[in-house]
């Protein structure tokens, strides 16, 4: 636990550091760091002609404000951390492995934030990520943040799933060791562990060349049914036409 004492009217300098996130951020040198985000319970927090003015009512144990000096208690956290394999396997259409020894596929790695209240929001951490057979089709990636705190001073807890860029002529799954496979990304988000990434080929069907031997067959066919009829139509007063005229 640290205990930073400063003056309540603070300066700020001509360039803030940050403005993200709807919330100005202010050097004060020596490796502080002044930051509007959001005001405590009970305190005001006024800005003119680039000083502030801090105005205290608060009962919260960790500041107090006495004889013009701001008294906070900041705790250290330490941060912690996830890792997350991508593992790839390859199938061919009759459901047998093999292993391909070239090539390679293209994914993104997207993060999820989710707060302690269930509300979500993702994001693409690494993007155009590749696994080739070099890799074994293998990657891990370490030192991922495991939670964070967003612009509202929530925590959120982070999850992390893969988008695979489609691959012509195979369909593609992803499971976790949880879930089952699934078509849908973001169903085989975790917080930690592998990420299975299942390319099937699917199925091809070959048709008959054309010319080839059932068609020649059709072919005559047809010719000696036609060959048939001309006969029969041009032959209406032959006998032979009678006889069968009788027979039917």
């Amino acid at each position: 636990m640290n205990m930073v004492k400063r003056s309540t009217e603070i300066k700020k300098p001509n360039t803030p550091v940050d403005n993200n996130m709807n919330h100005k951020k202010y050097s004060l040198g020596r490796g502080f760091i002044f930051q509007e985000a959001n005001t405590p319970a009970n305190t005001i927090i006024e800005e003119s002609n680039g000083v502030f003015k801090i105005k205290l009512n608060t009962e919260n144990s960790k500041v107090t404000l006495e004889e013009g000096t701001l008294t906070i208690k900041v705790a250290n956290e330490k941060t912690v951390t996830t890792e997350i394999t991508v593992d790839k396997k390859w199938f061919r259409a009759d459901g047998t492995e093999f292993h391909p020894q070239d090539g390679e596929i293209s994914y993104n790695l997207i993060q999820v934030l989710t707060t302690e209240g269930g509300e979500s929001s993702e994001k693409i951490y690494k993007s155009g990520e590749t696994l080739t057979s070099q890799d074994g089709w293998q990657k891990t990636y370490s030192n991922l943040p495991a939670a964070d705190i967003n612009g509202n001073g929530e925590k959120e807890i982070c999850t992390y799933y893969v988008k695979e860029i489609l691959i012509a002529d195979y369909s593609t799954s992803y499971s976790n060791g949880s879930v089952g496979e699934s078509e849908d990304p973001s169903a085989a988000a975790l917080s930690s562990g592998t990420i299975t990434v299942k390319n099937t080929e699917k199925m091809k069907f070959i048709l008959p060349e054309t010319g080839g031997t059932g068609r020649g067959i059709l072919y005559i066919a047809g010719v000696f049914l036609l060959g048939i009829s001309m006969i029969l139509l041009g032959n209406k007063n032959s006998s032979f036409y009678e006889c069968l005229h009788k027979k039917g």
